[in-house]
């Protein structure tokens, strides 16, 4: 068994916390173990991962059953822990009522994703910085 501490930080990156019972064989577990803590700075996890792997796996609930209990077609909790569909200010709202955390730092992961994802595709190199008068 291991213990390990809780890390939640502005831009959504987290951290798993207390006690676990076995090995998980998440990307994110396998990041953290290594001391990589600045991967998950540069190279986010999509919110559905973390969705899924921070509080569906350790629960053994389902997207069907999360989507019961939000009030939400399954179609939305399932597309999402695939990562195929960005997170909605809807669906963070009603996550952070559920697992008792806030809007924001479901809305933060969402932020760091699209945010890592732009700087892979978006050239800004040629555009000169205003200067001071």
């Amino acid at each position: 068994m291991d213990n390990i501490r809780c890390a939640l930080m502005d831009n959504g990156a987290s951290v798993l916390s207390g006690r676990i019972k076995a090995q998980p064989r998440s990307r994110l577990w396998i990041t953290i173990r290594k001391g990589m803590i600045m991967s998950l700075l540069t190279h986010p996890s999509h919110p559905g991962d973390v969705l899924n792997e921070l509080y569906l796996m350790p629960l053994e609930m389902s997207a069907i059953t999360l989507a019961s209990h939000l009030d939400v077609p399954r179609t939305r909790i399932e597309r999402l822990v695939k990562g195929q569909t960005s997170l909605t200010v809807d669906t963070a709202m009603r996550l952070a009522r559920f697992f008792g955390t806030t809007p924001e730092y479901w809305m933060n992961l969402q932020k760091a994703w699209d945010l890592a994802r732009a700087r892979e595709s978006i050239d800004v190199s040629k555009i000169k910085p205003l200067e001071a008068a």
